[in-house]
């Protein structure tokens, strides 16, 4: 349900999960539920699926309709290979890692993949439990040459790149929080191949919103090749049903309208309960749009500061 959400509330088309925990029977059971809505592809642990490791590729159908995504399991539990049609001629390639913590097993992770024949890869993402560079650690330290090396050589071999640090080189980020030591690192990344790297923006690190001791890394790649689609209509932003302010506005407007149509006496063309609804739908558009643009830039300024206030502490 949560993740459902996520994907639709921040129009995310395709989200990669670690530490899934999804036997087949929970798999099923979700699909049936959603399947309106979401392809889940997924891969269990071979050894605990219910209670250990585990990845997922969920497709978001709002947005990629008949994508015809397939998958190919690399290293079960912990990678997945997912094609998606991006245009008439062209598909996305997404592998989806959740790499072992244990160093050995780390290195020999990334080797398992650099070996097996995969073909082009477009995007690289997840919990990689390895940085590449001790600025991504929180107090800065390095990590083990072996899984750094093997992970380099894999992204060498695939031309892939680390998109979030050049779009943030002087920044420091971090998507996961050891609460016993209050050290800090940013395992969890999205990798591009480097033809690819123009077409992508907005690299951000987020709160996913949902229960998980990791932030999620976002990144917008653009589809030159796909037809223009319009903002589409207007909707009012659901914070503004919670707003004391527009609460009242609302119900002044539609006691107004219950007082104009009870008060009817004869209906004409230019006033009938069609004509008066019609203008209550007008004012209250008018009034939200108001509202919003008192309250939404109070809150990105609110939000801006505490921005600027985490990065200051980072520093």
């Amino acid at each position: 349900m949560l993740v459902n959400q996520l994907v639709r509330d921040q129009k995310i088309a395709i989200l990669a999960l670690q530490e899934t925990h999804l036997d087949d029977r929970r798999a099923n059971l979700l699909k049936g539920v959603f399947e309106r809505n979401m392809d889940i592809m997924y891969s269990p642990d071979p050894v605990n699926a219910t209670g250990a490791r585990g990845v997922a590729t969920v497709v978001n159908k709002r947005i990629l309709k008949d994508c015809s995504p397939t998958v190919r399991i690399i290293v079960p539990g912990r990678a997945i290979l997912t094609t998606v049609r991006w245009a008439a001629d062209r598909t996305l390639k997404i592998l989806n890692v959740y790499a072992p913590n244990e160093a050995a097993a780390n290195a020999n992770f990334w080797k398992t993949i650099e070996d097996a024949n995969l073909g082009r890869i477009d995007i690289l993402l997840g919990d990689c439990n390895v940085v590449e560079d001790r600025a991504d650690r929180l107090p800065p330290r390095e990590d083990p040459e072996a899984p750094r090396e093997a992970l380099q050589a894999l992204c060498a071999k695939h031309t892939l790149l680390d998109g979030w640090r050049p779009a943030h080189p002087l920044e420091k980020g971090f998507t996961y929080l050891q609460e016993s030591t209050s050290a800090q690192s940013r395992l969890d990344r999205i990798y591009v191949r480097r033809a690819m790297a123009r077409d992508c923006s907005d690299w951000s690190i987020v709160e996913p919103g949902i229960p998980t001791d990791h932030l999620m890394v976002v990144v917008a790649v653009e589809n030159y090749k796909a037809p223009f689609i319009g903002k589409g209509r207007w909707v009012m932003q659901p914070h503004l049903l919670e707003d004391e302010d527009m609460k009242k506005t609302m119900i002044t407007l539609g006691a107004e309208l219950v007082r104009d149509i009870n008060g009817l006496t004869a209906r004409t063309p230019e006033r009938n309960p069609q004509t008066l609804y019609a203008n209550f739908k007008h004012k209250l558009i008018q009034a939200a749009r108001t509202r919003a643009k008192e309250k939404i830039p109070k809150m990105q300024k609110r939000m801006e500061r505490l921005r600027s206030d985490l990065r200051e502490t980072l520093q």
